[in-house]
C-alpha cells in the first residue's frame, strides 16, 4: 500500500502554514468573519415536518395541490376548552369566541356551540331516534321547566321536586334521580355548579369540553409567527376570567402554535447542547493534551470550523430545517477529530526529544495517509445524503460534509500556524502491553459475538413515523394535542379530496362510504340536514307544550321553609333512590343559610339553559344557502372547487389503523391528502432515505478506500466494524424503546461518516507496524479513544434537549458512538491480526 503522496501532502500544507503563521491567522480570520455576518443577516429555521421530504414526492404532490385551492387549512389553530361542567365550558366558549372574532390576530373562528347557525338548527342534525329521545325527554321535564321560570329559587325547586316525586308526572324517574345526585354534589362542593346540560340530554352526558378552530394572521416576518395569535388567547382567557367569574382550562395547539413551541424547545435546547458540549469537549481535551495552550488551541480551531460550516449552511440552503439544525453540535465533535490526531502526535514525537520541525514531518509520516483519508472519506458518507428524498438529511449530509473537509483545512493549517510545542512534553503513559493483550482479544471476541447476535433482532426495529413523537411531551401545544387526538369526532388525522363540481362532489363521496375504515364523509352538503320535513314535525309537535313552558313565568308563590319540608318528605318515601336518599341526608345537615349561600350555584346556567332550549324550538328548513360563510369558505372556495373530508373509525391513533385508512381511501381516491397520508408517506419515504444514504455512504468510502490503498485487506478491516457497530446501535435502540424516527434516522450513515475515521486510523496504523494492538496501545490509540469520546460528548449533550427528536438523536448517536469505539478498539485488532496472519501465510505460500 503506498501513499506517500498524502504524507507528503499533509506535510505541505502544515510547513506552508508554519512558514506564514500571520497570512494562514488572518485569512481564517476574515473567513470567520465573513461567516458570522452571514449567518446573522440570513439564517432561518423552518419547523413544518412535512416540508422535510422532497416535494416530488407523491404525497407532496399532493398536499401542494390542496394547499393550493384551501390555503388557510393547514394553518388553523385549535382552541380546547376544559370546564367542570358542559354549561360553564360552553359558557367561557361562548365569552372567549367572541373577544377573539374581534382581534386583530384572528381573520376567522368557527365556534360550533357558539355559532347562531348550530344554535337554533342543533336538533336538525341528530338522528331521528335521538331526535325523539330528547324531545320526550324535555316534554317531561315540561312542567319543571315551567315552574322554574326565567328567575327560579331554591324554594320553587324544591317544590317542583317534591310535586313531581309525589305525582311522578312532572320528569321521568331518571331525570329525577339525577338531579338529585348533581344537588348532593353542588351543596357539598364550593365550587360546584349545577349543569343543566347534562341533565337534559339524553344517552351519555356530554362532555365539559369544547373544541373549537380559528384562522390565524400569522407575522411570516417574525421567527415565530404564531407567537401573536398564541398570546392574544391567552389574553382573552384571562379577561373572560377576571371579568366573568367563569373557570377554564384553555388549551392551544394547531400546526403553527405547535411549530412555534418546536422552534422553542429545539432553539434552547441545541444552545444549551452546544455549550455543554464545548464544556465536555474541553474536558476530555485536557486529559488528552495535558497542556492549557493545546487545549485553548484545539477549541479555537473547534469554534472556527462550526462559524465556517454555518456559514456555508446559510449560503448553500439560507433555510434549515429540524434536522439540519444539529449540524452546529455535531461539528463540536468531527471539529475536535483532526486537531486531537495531529497534537496528540506531534506531541508525542515532541517527548521523545525531536525538534518541532522534525515532530510534525514525523507525524506526517506517520498518519499522514489516515488523516488525509479521513477528510474525504467522512465527507463522501456525510455526501452520500443529498440523492435521498428526505430534505432534512439531504441538507445535514451536504453541510456536514463541507463542514469536514473545512474542519480538516482548519486544523492542518491554522494550528501549525499558531500552536508551538515546547521541548517540555513528557511522555504520556502507555497501557502495558502485556495487559493490553490480555484485554483486546476476549473483548473482541464478546463484541463480535454480540454483533452478530444482534442481527437477530433487526426485524424488530421499527421506525416511528408520527412526527408527534419528535415533540415534548410537556409542551402545552403538545399536551392539547393529545387532548384533540382523544376526540374520535376531532381527529387530526383524516384525509381530504378535491371535486370541481357538485356532481363529482356527491359522487365521490359516496364511494369514499365505502372503506370499512371511514367512518364519515363531510363536505359543503353535510351541513344540510337529512329527513328535515319528519323532524321538523317532531320539534313543532313538541314545542306546543315546550313553548308555553319556556315562556312562562315561573313559580312566584313558593316559600322556602314549607317547599323544604315538603321535599324532605317526599324524599323520605322515595323507595329504592339512592341518590334520594344521600340528598336528604345532605339537607338535614344544612342550615338555611347555607342553602341559601349555594343557591347561585345551582341556577348559574339555568338562564343560559333556557334560552338555548327557545333557540333549538325555532330550527327551520335549512338549504345549502343557509350554511355560514365560515364553514362554506372550508369547504368550497370561490371558484367552485369542494373539499371532500374523509374521517377514520376511532380516530386512526394507531399506526396500524391510520395504514389501513390511507390504503383504503387512497384505492378509491389516490389524491387523497391529509395528515395521516403525511405521516405513513414521509415515514416510507425517510426509512428508504436511512437505507439509500447508507448504502451509498458504505460504496463510496469503500471505492474511495480502495482506490488509495488498492487492499481489500484494509477494506475488510473498516467495514466489518462498522456493520457491527450498525447492527448494535439497532438492536440496543430496539431493546430499550428508542424507534427510529424523522430526527434520528441518520443515525446508521452518520456512523459510518464518523465511525470510518477510527477504522482507517487503527487500520493504517497495524499496516504499517504489523501489529494492530500496538497501534491501539500507541498514540494512534489514544488519539482515536479521545476523538471518539468528544464525538459522544457532544452528541450526548443533545439528550438534555425538552424535544424528543433532538433527544432521541443524542441517545441513538451516544450508543452508536459507543458501539464504535468498541469495535473498533476491540474487534478490529484481533481481525487485522487473522488478515495479516492469513495474508502473510499466503505470501510465503507463493514464495515457496
Amino acid at each position: 500500500m503506498k501513499t506517500v503522496f498524502l504524507d507528503a501532502g499533509l506535510w505541505r500544507l502544515m510547513s506552508f502554514s508554519r512558514a506564514r503563521p500571520f497570512l494562514v491567522a488572518g485569512f481564517w480570520a476574515l473567513m470567520t468573519a465573513f461567516a458570522i455576518w452571514r449567518v446573522v443577516t440570513g439564517i432561518s429555521i423552518n419547523t413544518d415536518s412535512s416540508d422535510m421530504i422532497s416535494p416530488k414526492a407523491p404525497f407532496r404532490v399532493a398536499a401542494t395541490e390542496f394547499k393550493a385551492a384551501f390555503p388557510d387549512l393547514g394553518d388553523q389553530v385549535v382552541v380546547v376548552v376544559q370546564s367542570g361542567t358542559p354549561d360553564e365550558a360552553s359558557a367561557f366558549t361562548d365569552e372567549l369566541a367572541q373577544r377573539l372574532i374581534a382581534r386583530d390576530e384572528v381573520s376567522a373562528l368557527l365556534a360550533p356551540p357558539s355559532e347562531p347557525f348550530f344554535k337554533e338548527n342543533g336538533l336538525l342534525f341528530l338522528s331521528v331516534e335521538e331526535l325523539e329521545d330528547l324531545l320526550l325527554r324535555l316534554t317531561n321535564a315540561a312542567p319543571l321547566i315551567e315552574r322554574l321560570g326565567p328567575d327560579p329559587t331554591l324554594a320553587t325547586l324544591f317544590d317542583a321536586l317534591a310535586e313531581a316525586a309525589e305525582q311522578g308526572d312532572s320528569a321521568d324517574p331518571e331525570t329525577l334521580d339525577a338531579l338529585y345526585a348533581q344537588l348532593t354534589e353542588v351543596l357539598t362542593t364550593e365550587d360546584k355548579s349545577l349543569s343543566w346540560e347534562t341533565l337534559l340530554s339524553p344517552g351519555e352526558p356530554p362532555e365539559a369540553q369544547v373544541l373549537f378552530s380559528l384562522d390565524p394572521v400569522l407575522d411570516y416576518t417574525k421567527l415565530k409567527p404564531a407567537k401573536a395569535v398564541k398570546e392574544a388567547i391567552l389574553q382573552e382567557a384571562d379577561a373572560v376570567r377576571s371579568e366573568t367569574g367563569l373557570e377554564a382550562r384553555v388549551l392551544i395547539t394547531g400546526d403553527p402554535v405547535l411549530r412555534t413551541e418546536e422552534l422553542e424547545a429545539v432553539s434552547s435546547g441545541t444552545g444549551l447542547a452546544l455549550g455543554l458540549s464545548a464544556i465536555f469537549v474541553a474536558i476530555l481535551l485536557s486529559f488528552a493534551f495535558r497542556s492549557a495552550r493545546l487545549v485553548a488551541a484545539t477549541l479555537v480551531t473547534i469554534a472556527v470550523s462550526v462559524i465556517l460550516t454555518a456559514g456555508i449552511a446559510v449560503a448553500l440552503f439560507g433555510q434549515l430545517n429540524l434536522i439540519s439544525v444539529a449540524f452546529a453540535v455535531l461539528m463540536v465533535g468531527l471539529g475536535a477529530d483532526f486537531s486531537i490526531h495531529l497534537l496528540i502526535h506531534i506531541r508525542d514525537e515532541r517527548a521523545k526529544g525531536v525538534s518541532e520541525r522534525a515532530a510534525g514531518y514525523r507525524t506526517s509520516r506517520m498518519i499522514g495517509t489516515a488523516l488525509m483519508l479521513t477528510a474525504p472519506t467522512t465527507a463522501l458518507a456525510f455526501f452520500s445524503f443529498a440523492p435521498t428524498e428526505f430534505i432534512g438529511m439531504n441538507q445535514l449530509g451536504v453541510i456536514a460534509g463541507f463542514g469536514v473537509m473545512t474542519a480538516f483545512l482548519v486544523a492542518v493549517t491554522l494550528l501549525p500556524a499558531v500552536v508551538k510545542i515546547g521541548d517540555g512534553a513528557k511522555p504520556m503513559a502507555e497501557l502495558p502491553e502485556d495487559r493490553l493483550r490480555k484485554i483486546v482479544p476476549p473483548a473482541g471476541l464478546i463484541v463480535g459475538g454480540l454483533g452478530v447476535a444482534s442481527l437477530f433482532l433487526l426485524p424488530w426495529a421499527r421506525f416511528d413515523a408520527d412526527p408527534m413523537a419528535l415533540r415534548a411531551k410537556t409542551a402545552p401545544s403538545v399536551i392539547a394535542f393529545d387532548v384533540v387526538v382523544e376526540d374520535e369526532k376531532a381527529t387530526p388525522y383524516r384525509l381530504n379530496v378535491l371535486a370541481e363540481s357538485e356532481d363529482e362532489l356527491l359522487a365521490r363521496a359516496e364511494r369514499l362510504k365505502a372503506p370499512a375504515s371511514v367512518d364519515s364523509v363531510r363536505h359543503l352538503f353535510s351541513f344540510v340536514p337529512e329527513e328535515q320535513d319528519l323532524k321538523l314535525s317532531l320539534i313543532d309537535a313538541a314545542s306546543v307544550g315546550l313553548g308555553f313552558a319556556l315562556i312562562a313565568g315561573g313559580d312566584v308563590d313558593a316559600e322556602f321553609e314549607p317547599a323544604f319540608a315538603r321535599l324532605m318528605v317526599s324524599l323520605r318515601d322515595e323507595q329504592g333512590s339512592r341518590n334520594a336518599e344521600k340528598l336528604r341526608t345532605v339537607l338535614e345537615g344544612m342550615s338555611p343559610a347555607a342553602l341559601r349561600a349555594a343557591e347561585p350555584r345551582v341556577f348559574e346556567f339555568w338562564p343560559r339553559q333556557r334560552e338555548a332550549l327557545q333557540q333549538q324550538l325555532r330550527a327551520n328548513y335549512v338549504s345549502v344557502d343557509d350554511v355560514p360563510q365560515v364553514i362554506r369558505d372550508r369547504y368550497v372556495t370561490e371558484d367552485g372547487t369542494y373539499r371532500l373530508e374523509i374521517m377514520p373509525v376511532g380516530g386512526a391513533v394507531e399506526l396500524d389503523q391510520r395504514r389501513t385508512f390511507v390504503e383504503e381511501v387512497l384505492e378509491v381516491a389516490p389524491d387523497a391528502a391529509g395528515s395521516a397520508r403525511t405521516a405513513l408517506s414521509a415515514g416510507d419515504v425517510i426509512g428508504r432515505a436511512m437505507v439509500q444514504a447508507s448504502l451509498t455512504a458504505a460504496v463510496l468510502v469503500s471505492l474511495l478506500v480502495l482506490a488509495v490503498t488498492r487492499s481489500f485487506v484494509v477494506l475488510l478491516l473498516l467495514l466489518i466494524p462498522l456493520v457491527l457497530a450498525g447492527s448494535l446501535t439497532t438492536a440496543t435502540g430496539t431493546l430499550f424503546g428508542l424507534p427510529y424516527n424523522f430526527a434520528n434516522v441518520l443515525v446508521l450513515p452518520l456512523i459510518i461518516g464518523i465511525g470510518i475515521d477510527s477504522g482507517i486510523h487503527l487500520a493504517f496504523r497495524a499496516e504499517k507496524t504489523g501489529d494492530a494492538l500496538e497501534a491501539v496501545r500507541g498514540s494512534t490509540g489514544r488519539a482515536v479513544l479521545f476523538s471518539a469520546l468528544t464525538t459522544i460528548a457532544s452528541f450526548g449533550s443533545l439528550i438534555i434537549s425538552d424535544h424528543r427528536g433532538t433527544a432521541s438523536m443524542g441517545a441513538l448517536l451516544t450508543i452508536g458512538m459507543l458501539w464504535v469505539l468498541a469495535t473498533m478498539l476491540f474487534a478490529l485488532p484481533p481481525l487485522a491480526q487473522f488478515l495479516y496472519g492469513r495474508r502473510n501465510k499466503i505470501s510465503v505460500g507463493k514464495t515457496a
